[in-house]
C-alpha cells in the first residue's frame, strides 16, 4: 500500500517497456511489509541529467537504477603506442571488464586473498546473467490492463 511514507526507487531506461526488475521487487516489497515501490521511468539519454537532478531533490527517493543497454560510451583506447578516444558500444565494455577480471583473478590466485574479490565479480556477474532470463517474457507493463 503506497502511504506518505513510500519509499520510491525508480529506474531510468530507453527503451523501458522489457525491464521486469519492477515486478520483482515490488513482489519482494510486499512480501515483506516494506513501504516502498520501483516505478519505471522512460527517459532519453540526452534528458537524464535533468531528470536525475529533479529526483536527487526528492525527499522520499530511496535510489535509483539507470540502464541504457544500447548506449555508446566514450573510451580511451591503448594500441601498442596509439592512443585514440572513441565511442564504444556498453555492452562490449561489460565484456571487457569480465574478462579483464578473469585475468586479475589469475594473477592475484598465488597470493594469501587469492583474488576472492575478483571471483566475486565475476561469479555476480555470472549469476546475474543467468537468472535475468527467469524474469523475461511476458507482457511489457504498459501493456497489462489497469484494474
Amino acid at each position: 500500500m503506497i502511504s506518505g511514507n513510500t519509499r520510491l526507487f525508480a529506474i531510468l531506461a530507453d527503451p523501458v517497456a522489457q525491464v521486469r526488475t519492477p515486478q520483482v521487487l515490488n513482489g519482494y516489497f510486499a512480501a515483506r511489509g516494506v513501504d516502498a515501490i520501483l516505478v519505471p521511468m522512460h527517459v532519453a539519454a540526452e534528458n537524464l541529467e535533468e531528470v536525475l537532478g529533479g529526483l536527487r531533490r526528492m525527499k522520499n527517493l530511496g535510489g535509483f537504477i539507470v540502464t541504457y543497454p544500447r548506449d555508446r560510451i566514450k573510451a580511451v583506447l591503448f594500441i601498442f603506442v596509439f592512443v585514440r578516444i572513441t565511442f564504444i558500444p556498453a555492452a562490449l565494455l561489460i565484456g571487457v571488464w569480465f574478462v579483464s577480471q578473469l585475468f586479475h583473478a589469475g594473477a592475484v590466485a598465488p597470493t594469501q586473498t587469492g583474488g576472492v574479490a575478483y571471483l566475486a565479480h565475476v561469479g555476480g556477474f555470472i549469476f546475474g546473467a543467468v537468472t535475468a532470463r527467469w524474469f523475461e517474457g511476458g507482457r511489457p507493463i504498459a501493456s497489462q490492463p489497469i484494474d
